[in-house]
């Protein structure tokens, strides 16, 4: 130090101040807590650091790592074909045909700022705009997406589209379906995904997926895994080199218990008897293993291909509709056996019972006494038993075992005093044989039938249940319905002696008796005797079955719908009875729009039994090839 000079403290200063101000200045630590404060910020921010540094780069790596090849490189697609669909023999009832699909990289549209040339591509494949937007409106789109547009685009559409040299839209080879129409409501369709697909299902852009049929059921087992490769470029855009990041997974085959033989002769029948017949409307066909509820054949009339989709979604005959697993129809007088069971069973009437029909059943109007109500036969019977009740399908007979004859005693002679069933008993008896509730069937979209009651029609109409609603049920109509696979298992029922099968339409389950009904077996084959008489008594409604090569039985029923303006003509045949000592099966034809079930209905069921019997069940099936040979 400079002599002369004093060195200045800050400390001694600051303190000088403070004591000439009156202050007295005391030195103290500072408080511990306070580094404690700091240091546990300073590890929190340190904490979140290293969390956020280790989420980018292990969980995350492998987005950003996408994105960031996605930003120089180019992804392709490389379709999976969908497993195969087999018939119970191992021959395919639909496969894969490679065609050329058009996709669409979101990502690469904005950066290369492609909008307007996508659009017009788009609009010359057909494509809407609004589906594009769709596409780029979906939240959980990532920037790596690569998204199916169109499906099987003609050779010249592909060139076209190449020339124009586009980056987020391109071409690639792909697989679609082919099946013939006659398996189209077996198989279904498929068809690209949706957002909610996406979102729920943890699906890609680039998948397809099943719509209808057993494609739907059983998509993710069909479906395969897309493959996808990498195109290498350089910061010009240029290609280097390709690689395989995934391999294509073919999806898993399935095999179904449909005859694909007699699936393609039922609906060539069908078809020629609707067309024959010029009904206007379509039908529906079921062959059916009683002994196992295994479906051969399912068929719903008019059927589509793939290409005709798009253009029937508002067709009035509804070729899309699954009539077999979908619609609910008017019974008509096919629910009469079920009744004639029920009546057995409860002692409501005995075989040998007779009532008289003259055409027309008149039921007093207690408000209208000079108008009673009337309820008519389809023809004057004369005096019918249960046997020929069934075999002549009579209305006032079953009215009378649905509600009885209150005010009608003198036309009945017998033992009973014929109180009539009820609907509490009707209702009893026909859930037990399976309606009301769906069966199980795989395939998606099952409808479920109506029994009507005095409740629900309070609940539903306020209007009170009177006695002919309740002869109206007893004849199959008024509120009743059923679903067509409701109906043939409620008939292989009776054929095998009360045993309620699932039905199945997928090979390799083990047959499952969803209820077992067999305490009613005498009074099954009372009424198996009356649907015997329908084919070989003189009077049946089902004679033209009588010159088959082995014994069967049948029933008919002929439904008015839309106020009388429409027929639904139904036929139900089971042969060759027992069914014990042969394969046999249960048969149901539907002709919509129809005139009689004798007619439009009966004929067709009579062929496809015959079919059946000549080429099945006097034959021996190899179950490995499908080949049959001579006994």
């Amino acid at each position: 130090m400079k002599k002369g000079f004093h060195e200045i403290n800050f400390d001694e200063v600051t303190l000088d101040t403070e004591s000439s101000r009156g202050f007295s200045v005391t030195e103290k630590d500072l408080d511990r807590r306070i580094f404690l404060g700091l240091g546990l910020v300073a590890a929190a921010i340190g904490g979140l650091v290293f969390f956020r540094t280790g989420f980018l780069s292990i969980v995350k790596n492998k987005a950003y790592a996408e994105r960031a090849d996605a930003n120089i490189n180019k992804v392709i697609i490389e379709s999976a074909p969908r497993g195969i669909i087999f018939d119970r023999y191992g021959k395919p009832i639909v496969e894969n045909t490679p065609i050329l699909s058009v996709y669409l990289r979101p990502a690469e549209l904005v950066k290369q700022n492609e909008m307007s040339p996508v659009l017009e591509a788009l609009a010359k494949l057909g494509v809407d705009q609004n589906k594009l937007f769709s596409i780029l409106n979906q939240s959980n789109l990532q920037e790596t997406d690569t998204v199916l547009i169109k499906k099987d685009i003609s050779n010249s559409e592909a060139i076209d589209l190449k020339a124009m040299g586009l980056n987020s839209l391109f071409v690639a080879d792909d697989f679609k379906r082919e099946f013939d129409e006659s398996f189209a409501h077996v198989v279904g369709y498929t068809g690209l995904v949706t957002a909610d697909d996406i979102k729920k299902r943890g699906l890609t852009g680039s998948d397809t997926v099943g719509k209808t049929g057993l494609e739907a059921a059983f998509d993710e087992s069909l479906r395969g895994v897309n493959g996808r490769t990498i195109v290498r470029r350089n910061v010009k855009g240029e290609s280097l080199e390709e690689k395989s990041l995934t391999e294509p997974k073919i999806g898993n085959d399935l095999k179904t218990t449909i005859d694909a033989e007699l699936q393609e002769y039922f609906y060539w029948r069908l078809e020629k008897g609707i067309n024959d017949l010029d009904l206007r409307e379509g039908g529906a066909g079921i062959a059916f293993d009683p002994k196992t509820g295994e479906i051969l054949s399912l068929i719903s009339y008019p059927s589509f291909t793939l290409d005709e989709i798009p253009n029937l979604l508002n067709d009035p005959k509804s070729p899309i509709l699954n009539r077999p697993v979908m619609g609910k129809y008017s019974p008509a007088s096919t629910v009469k056996p079920f009744l004639s069971v029920a009546a057995l069973k409860e002692g409501v009437i005995k075989p040998s019972d007779l009532v008289y029909s003259s055409g027309v059943l008149e039921v007093p109007n207690p408000y209208y006494p000079d108008q009673p109500t009337l309820f008519p036969d389809w023809k004057p019977h004369g005096w019918v038993d249960l046997y020929a009740a069934i075999a002549r399908s009579s209305n006032i007979f079953f009215y009378a075992v649905g509600g009885g004859l209150p005010y009608n005693e003198d036309l009945i002679q017998g033992e009973t005093d014929f109180k009539g069933l009820g609907m509490p008993l009707i209702e009893k008896y026909l859930k037990l044989f399976g309606f009301n509730e769906k069966t199980g069937v795989e395939i998606p979209g099952e409808a479920t039938g109506f029994i009507p009651s005095p409740s629900t029609q309070k609940e539903r109409t306020g209007i009170a249940w009177r006695l002919g609603d309740t002869y109206q049920v007893s004849i199959g109509h008024g509120d009743l319905k059923i679903s067509l696979l409701e109906l043939i298992r409620a008939y292989a029922a009776i054929v095998n002696n009360g045993l309620v099968y699932k039905p199945h339409i997928v090979a390799g389950s083990e047959p499952e008796i969803v209820r077992d009904i067999s305490y009613l077996e005498p009074e099954m084959q009372t009424t198996l005797k009356g649907m015997s008489d329908a084919i070989y008594k003189s009077y049946g409604t089902c004679t033209s079955l009588a010159d088959l090569d082995y014994k069967s039985v049948a029933k008919t029923g002929s439904a008015s719908v839309l106020d009388n303006k429409k027929i639904n003509a139904i036929f139900v045949g089971c042969g060759p009875i027992p069914i014990e000592d042969y394969p046999s099966i249960c048969v149901l034809v539907l002709a919509e729009n129809a005139k009689t079930s004798t007619t439009n209905a009966v004929p067709i069921g009579r062929d496809v039994l015959d079919w059946y019997y000549k080429n099945r069940v006097g034959r021996s099936v190899d179950s490995a090839t499908g080949d049959v040979s001579a006994e």
